[in-house]
C-alpha cells in the first residue's frame, strides 16, 4: 500500500525525471555506505534459491537488467536491494546523449513502458571506471552496444563494438546487445552475416586475451521466422548464452487506446505485454540450444518467474516490475519462489530449469 501510493506520486512526473531522481537517491545509499540499511528492509536468503551459473555463483535468481543503471552509477544500492545480479548499460564506445525528448513513456493500462532512449550513456571508459571502483559483491554483466550513430556501419560497426568490448575490462560475464530496437540505423547485427562477422572478431578478440567470462548475445522479442539463422550463428561462433528478450517494436493486443499510442510513436515496449512473447522464445532456443539463458521480459510474480525458469531460464531480469511493483518485488518474488519449489518437490531452483521440455 505504501508504494501505490508513492507511486501514484512519482507517476505525476515525467518518466525520466523521475528514473533520473532515483538514480540520484541509489548513488546517496551507495555513496553513504546504507547498503546494509536497506538489506534489513529487503533482504531474502534461501539456500534453494542458489546456483552457479557459467561458473558465476548466485544467490538468488532475480537480477536487474540492463537499461537502469546504464553507467554503473549505484550497485550497491541494487544490491541492497537484494538483487541476486545485474546488468549496467547498454554501454558503447563513445558514449553519447541518446535520442531527443520525451523518449520514455508509461503505458499504465497495461503494465508497460515505451523507451527510445537510443543508447544514451557515458561511454565505455567512464563505465569501466565506475566499474572498477564499485564496492558491491553481487554479479555484474556488462551489456555493450554499437554507439547510436548512422555513421557507424559496416566495419566501423565491428570496430566500434571491438573497441567497447577491448576496454570493458570489468564485469562476470559480457552480454553483447544487437537488438536494440531504438537506433535511427536499425538492428544492425540481427542480420545473420553482419553478426558472423562480429562475433567472429569478438570471439578472436577474447582468445587473443585470454578472456574466459561467459558471453551471451541479447536478441529481440520480435524474432521469429529470423531466429533459426541468428542461432545458427551464434552456434557456429561459439555464443555461451542468451538474454532474451530485448523489447518489442510491436504493439500487440494493448489496452491503451491508439491515440495515446500515436502520439508516442516509435520506441521499445517491455513490461507486461511482451511476458508470453518472450517466455515463447526462451523455449524455443532452450529446446534449440540447451545453452544458459537469461530470462527477461514482463516479470512481475513469482509466478512470471517460475515460467520462465521452467521454460528453460536459469537465471532472470526484471526493470518494468521494479518501476510499478517497487522496491520489495525481488523479495516477493524470491520467497514465491520458494514456495513453487516446495510445491513441486525441489531442493534448488537449477531442478525446475526447462522442465517444461523433459
Amino acid at each position: 500500500m505504501f508504494y501505490q501510493l508513492f507511486r501514484s506520486i512519482i507517476f505525476l512526473q515525467d518518466p525520466e525525471k523521475a528514473h533520473e531522481r532515483v538514480i540520484r537517491l541509489g548513488k546517496f545509499f551507495g555513496e553513504n555506505n546504507l547498503t546494509n540499511f536497506l538489506k534489513t528492509l529487503f533482504n531474502y536468503e534461501d539456500p534453494r534459491l542458489n546456483s552457479n551459473v557459467c561458473g558465476i555463483d548466485f544467490k538468488n535468481p532475480i537480477g536487474l537488467a540492463a537499461g537502469f543503471d546504464k553507467n554503473a552509477v549505484f550497485t550497491e544500492f541494487i544490491e541492497g536491494l537484494d538483487f541476486g545480479f545485474e546488468e549496467i548499460g547498454s554501454a558503447t564506445f563513445e558514449g553519447g546523449g541518446g535520442n531527443e525528448k520525451p523518449r520514455l513513456f508509461r503505458l499504465v493500462k497495461d503494465n508497460a513502458i515505451i523507451n527510445r532512449m537510443g543508447l544514451n550513456n557515458h561511454g565505455a571508459h567512464e563505465i569501466n571506471k565506475n566499474l572498477t571502483n564499485r564496492k558491491s559483491k553481487i554479479p555484474i554483466g556488462v551489456n555493450i552496444a554499437k554507439t547510436h550513430s548512422p555513421k557507424i556501419m559496416g566495419d566501423k560497426a565491428i570496430k566500434d563494438f571491438s573497441d567497447s568490448y577491448k576496454t570493458m575490462t570489468e564485469g562476470d560475464y559480457l552480454v553483447l546487445n544487437v537488438s536494440c530496437p531504438n537506433t535511427l540505423e536499425g538492428k544492425t547485427f540481427e542480420d545473420p552475416g553482419a553478426l558472423r562477422e562480429l562475433l567472429a572478431e569478438i570471439n578472436s578478440l577474447r582468445i587473443s586475451y585470454g578472456d574466459t567470462r561467459p558471453l551471451f548475445a541479447k536478441l529481440s522479442s520480435d524474432v521469429d521466422n529470423e531466429l533459426s539463422g541468428i542461432l545458427q550463428v551464434c552456434e557456429d561462433e561459439g555464443i555461451g548464452g542468451y538474454v532474451l528478450s530485448n523489447s518489442s517494436s510491436k504493439r500487440e493486443s494493448l489496452r491503451t487506446s491508439q491515440k495515446i499510442l500515436k502520439q508516442i510513436g516509435m520506441g521499445g515496449l517491455s513490461g507486461k505485454p511482451i511476458r508470453e512473447k518472450s517466455t515463447k522464445i526462451i523455449s524455443r532456443v532452450y529446446q534449440e540450444t540447451k545453452k544458459p539463458i537469461i530470462g527477461v521480459g514482463g516479470i512481475f510474480t513469482a509466478e512470471d518467474a517460475y515460467d520462465k525458469i521452467k521454460s528453460g531460464a536459469v537465471v532472470l531480469e526484471l526493470l518494468t516490475g521494479l518501476i510499478y511493483e517497487g522496491p520489495w518485488i525481488t523479495k516477493k518474488i524470491n520467497k514465491g519462489l520458494v514456495k513453487l519449489l516446495e510445491r513441486e518437490g525441489f531442493k534448488n531452483i537449477s531442478e525446475a530449469v526447462g522442465v517444461y521440455h523433459k
